[in-house]
């Protein structure tokens, strides 16, 4: 009996008294920081939604998770736990502790390993196991009793702020400020809005009623699904179907019928799949995932123990970032995180921080977590959030993140039965309280200044390119600069605050090189942004860009080169390398460079369209076009090139016209100039293809009657335009032959070139002479005699391209691979660069002449004058009508 009764009383529950007045005030602040972290983690953004003519209004938050986790790392480490169940109650408690310090530990040493530059990613990649912990053994009071409403005015919240937004046409992101994660939010708080209904009705006037408070229950979840919906997230979906497959199907069933669910399961996802391969296949084709996975895990297998660091990921993942991945149409420049919060643990602090991220967030999931309905929907949401947390950046994300924090925590309270115990605190740790609280406290607000304080700058920053870019278009340059200068001195001021964070050197570098073109300054700050992160961004390409305007080309070109190398599938970075491998006489890397940016036009168009959508594009444009409509032409061109927005130009044609020619033509759209070449384009081409032109001798014969086919506009003074029309598009490159004092309408010499063969053609005389070129003019005095073309005459003489300045831009090249990839080549102009063909141009008489012992340059390549001229003169004319 005696024995029996020791057990027991071994067994008993031990009391613990209630908090002391310190204890009290810490957990009090503890719970209304926690309350501050669910409802301001945007300061703003309950009265401004984002879109309402604030922009990026959500730049400015407060790190709440990070201050969250250090209120519970000071408790924790001044507050004994203690177990209910003595018989196990040392092993629980050891294997908690452990894990605590463990977690942090490990932080710790990867911030260490990995030379991470900021202890503000330590506490923030620690704070929601610290959160968790927190909340497992507090007293209920202080964790769940208010929970109810708090999530249920939160929700309500959400509801409202969505509602405003979706009311103004804008999209429902909420407090989350991106739908996927608001879709997450709504969906998680929801029945927590039920369950404090359902509890008001129990107790208050009419609500008492069964009828209304269903009704108003009904009401809520049917705003919330419409919600959902809008938002359109995928990763909340399958999460919520997930959740009603493994609780409401597979737990309840015996393990027989398991099996034979799976099996069914099984079946019917290879009946779909079997059924749409294709539809399932571009799907994964698609989907950013994928890729990010597979190169996360290489970055993890590189790094199994200690990982890159906390704050680090995006630095160490440039070096992991696959073609795949690049490849796809919504890669951004910057890998951040890689859409799943356990690889992302796992890349940052090692296998085993992996491990113990799973145990809080991933096992509480698979445990019974009892009748309570508290805990059970704490289940439901913890579900909904770790799996979305593994398809997107929900748990990173405040206020989702501290939600799944406090939801962990409450569903590991029953299992663990320890409980904290600040009566017990030795002296030394009662004395530390405030002091440590203090020390901690200061902590927080340095992180809430930095964070806030960016966020602001950065804001005011943006705003102020915003103003000056306006003023600038408006042609008021001083006013314009005066706001460059505002925003510079706004990234300079963050740099100052938070001199570990890339992005304020890396933004004021950019603002100095593209806006104040201060390029001495720009290179001082993209050289502390280099220190921190070699390859953030574009910011190898902007260097290149610094370097170039100081004329220092050859220090650039190996910047753009890593910068295409790093971005391979982006139009930019091939159009800024074809700019320096010019400056820098790489000529033979144009003809390549060139082909690789209309291919990536013609990709990227059909990762936008599909390519049923981009023949049926294609076929409207050249219907439109060959039917003179002008309008329905201008807008399918516009609406083709959009997924491109390129404003890229040939890097020749800074030297031929006025820089605010070339700023008013390539800032435009397709317009009206584009529709006049595609118009005469396409008339010559049909012209050629009905008469066979595909020799120089038959193309000779259409250039007496190409014109009057060009909407019956009289010939030009010379007919080696037309002329080169119609070659072009028999696959022939022209250069006629402008003698010493010629005027336009002299030329008569022309030289044809294909696939190897050269020909000289007499437009005077009608004669064709096969393999005869410019360069044997110079060494063949048959020839001259035979063309009419005096010696003397040869001294300066120059190789004019006759090439359409529309033809210098990328739009005009990219819309022309476009058409051609759908109809065949001979239905629209040629698409080339002229810098391309003056280069090859240039090599081949270079190389006849040395040949012939003559000199190299003995015949200048150039441009036509009298086209770029007159197209000058047209694009003025448009800009003083204000078209």
């Amino acid at each position: 009996m005696n024995s029996d009764s020791n057990a027991t009383q071994r067994r008993a529950v031990t009391p613990i008294p209630g908090p002391s007045h310190p204890d009290a005030c810490l957990l009090a602040l503890w719970r209304r920081l926690l309350i501050l972290a669910f409802f301001a983690s945007y300061p703003l953004a309950l009265f401004l939604p984002m879109g309402w003519g604030i922009p990026l209004l959500f730049y400015i938050g407060i790190p709440s998770l990070a201050i969250l986790g250090l209120g519970a790392l000071h408790y924790l480490l001044l507050t004994p736990v203690l177990c209910r169940d003595q018989r196990t109650g040392h092993r629980v408690r050891t294997a908690y502790l452990g894990g605590i310090a463990l977690a942090v530990g490990l932080c710790v040493l990867a911030a260490m390993a990995g030379r991470s530059a900021r202890l503000f990613s330590v506490v923030e990649l620690s704070a929601p196991i610290l959160v968790a912990a927190l909340v497992c053994v507090v007293a209920p009071r202080h964790a769940s009793d208010r929970l109810v409403p708090i999530l249920a005015l939160l929700w309500l919240v959400q509801v409202v702020h969505a509602g405003l937004q979706v009311a103004a046409g804008l999209e429902p992101v909420a407090l989350a400020g991106n739908r996927n994660w608001a879709a997450s939010l709504v969906a998680v708080l929801t029945p927590w809005a039920w369950l404090w209904l359902h509890r008001v009705g129990r107790r208050r006037g009419r609500l008492r009623s069964p009828f209304w408070v269903s009704l108003l229950q009904l009401g809520a979840g049917a705003v919330a699904i419409a919600l959902v919906f809008a938002c359109a997230s995928r990763a909340t979906w399958t999460a919520l179907a997930l959740y009603g497959l493994v609780v409401g199907l597979l737990r309840p069933a015996t393990w027989p019928g398991r099996i034979l669910l799976g099996a069914a399961l099984l079946a019917v996802a290879f009946g779909v799949v079997s059924a749409y391969p294709e539809k399932v296949a571009d799907a994964i084709e698609r989907d950013i995932r994928p890729p990010l996975y597979f190169s996360t895990i290489r970055m993890i297998a590189d790094h199994p123990f200690l990982g890159v660091g906390p704050g680090n990921f995006r630095r160490a993942f440039v070096s992991y970032r696959s073609r795949a991945q690049a490849g796809r149409a919504v890669a951004a420049p910057v890998t951040e995180h890689p859409h799943n919060e356990w690889l992302h643990v796992t890349a940052s602090c090692g296998i085993l921080g992996g491990g113990l991220w799973a145990v809080v967030f991933a096992v509480p999931l698979f445990l019974n977590p009892g009748r309570g309905s508290v805990r059970r929907l704490a289940h439901y949401s913890l579900w909904l959030l770790v799996v979305h947390g593994m398809l997107d950046k929900v748990l990173v994300q405040p206020p989702t993140s501290v939600l799944a924090a406090v939801f962990a925590g409450l569903l590991w309270r029953p299992h663990l039965r320890l409980r904290a115990w600040p009566a017990r605190r030795p002296p030394l740790c009662r004395r530390l309280l405030l002091p440590v609280a203090g020390l901690l406290a200061v902590t927080a607000l340095a992180f809430s200044v930095q964070e806030v304080g960016r966020g602001i700058l950065f804001r005011r920053a943006y705003l102020a390119e915003a103003a000056g870019s306006r003023w600038d278009a408006a042609g008021h340059a001083e006013t314009a600069r005066e706001h460059y200068r505002k925003a510079f001195r706004a990234y300079r001021a963050a740099a100052r605050l938070v001199p570990g964070d890339v992005r304020t050197h890396a933004y004021a570098g950019i603002n100095a090189g593209n806006k104040l073109r201060d390029s001495e300054a720009a290179l001082r700050s993209f050289q502390r942004a280099v220190d921190l992160e070699p390859d953030f961004a574009h910011i190898n390409g902007e260097i290149g860009l610094a370097l170039g305007a100081l004329g220092r080309h050859e220090d650039a070109f190996p910047f753009f080169l890593r910068e295409v190398r790093i971005f391979p599938f982006d139009l930019e970075p091939l159009e800024r390398l074809m700019v320096c491998a010019k400056a820098t006489q790489r000529t033979d890397l144009l003809p390549d460079i060139h082909g690789r940016i209309v291919t990536l036009a013609l990709r990227r168009c059909t990762q936008a369209f599909g390519e049923t959508e981009l023949t049926s594009r294609a076929m409207t444009f050249r219907n439109a076009l060959a039917a003179g409509n002008a309008g329905k032409t201008v807008a399918v061109a516009n609406g083709l090139l959009k997924p491109l927005a390129t404003r890229g130009i040939d890097p020749s044609l800074p030297g031929l016209l006025d820089r605010p020619v070339i700023e008013a033509v390539r800032q435009a759209d397709f317009g009206p100039l584009d529709w006049d070449y595609w118009r005469d384009m396409n008339a010559a081409a049909s012209f050629a293809r009905s008469r066979g032109g595909d020799t120089p001798e038959a193309l000779l014969a259409l250039v007496r009657t190409l014109p009057a086919t060009t909407d019956d506009r009289p010939p030009p003074a010379w007919s080696f335009r037309p002329f080169f029309c119609a070659a072009g598009f028999a696959g022939f490159a022209t250069a006629g032959l402008r003698l010493k004092n010629d005027r336009a309408e002299d030329i008569h010499v022309v030289e044809m070139r294909r696939e190897g063969r050269v020909w000289l053609v007499d437009l005077r005389t009608d004669t064709v002479v096969a393999g005869g070129s410019l360069a044997s003019l110079l060494t063949e005095a048959d020839l001259r005699e035979r063309l009419g073309v005096d010696s003397e005459d040869l001294t300066g003489a120059r190789a004019v391209l006759p090439i359409h300045p529309l033809q210098f831009l990328q739009r005009t090249q990219c819309l022309g691979a476009l058409i051609r990839s759908t109809a065949g080549p001979h239905a629209v102009p040629p698409t080339f660069a002229p810098t391309v063909e003056a280069t090859r141009l240039r090599t081949a008489l270079a190389s006849e002449l040395t040949a012939a012992g003559a000199e190299t340059d003995a015949i200048k390549v150039v441009f036509d004058e009298e086209i770029l001229a007159a197209f000058s003169h047209a694009v003025e004319g448009l800009v003083r009508a204000g078209q």
